[in-house]
């Protein structure tokens, strides 16, 4: 069983394009992440979640992050790739499509569904 090494969450104000309210990027060390305020409901200022997260930002404590089993295995993956490599490509692409819409299983789904067809065509092709 392989661990994966902690990492810090260095969460940021930014301004961002409209219709983005957060983004984030993970590096071998740490993950960035940023936020437009603009952009935020009105109910996240008042949340606990969001004081505790600018009590951290301030104080400089960096929690450990996951977004879960299946895609922290993916991340793995992506990180165990050469860079350039196909599925390391792929893999990027995919983690973009997330990061754009926040919907890691619908963008799943849509990419079943894309490898489902292109398998199809190809065993059509065959015979």
């Amino acid at each position: 069983m392989t661990t994966t090494a902690a990492k810090r969450l260095m969460v940021e104000q930014a301004e961002l394009s409209p219709g983005i309210p957060m983004v984030f990027r993970e590096f071998d060390d740490k993950i960035r992440m940023a936020y437009d305020p603009e952009q935020m409901p009105p109910v996240a200022f008042d949340s606990e979640q969001a004081r505790a997260m600018a009590a951290r930002q301030f104080l400089g404590i960096y929690a450990t992050y996951t977004e879960g089993p299946e895609l922290d295995r993916l991340r793995e993956t992506y990180n165990g790739e050469p860079v350039g490599s196909p599925l390391r490509d792929a893999i990027g692409i995919m983690f973009d499509d997330i990061d754009r819409t926040q919907d890691p299983a619908g963008v799943a789904r849509q990419y079943v569904e894309l490898l489902e067809q292109v398998r199809g065509e190809k065993s059509g092709a065959c015979a």
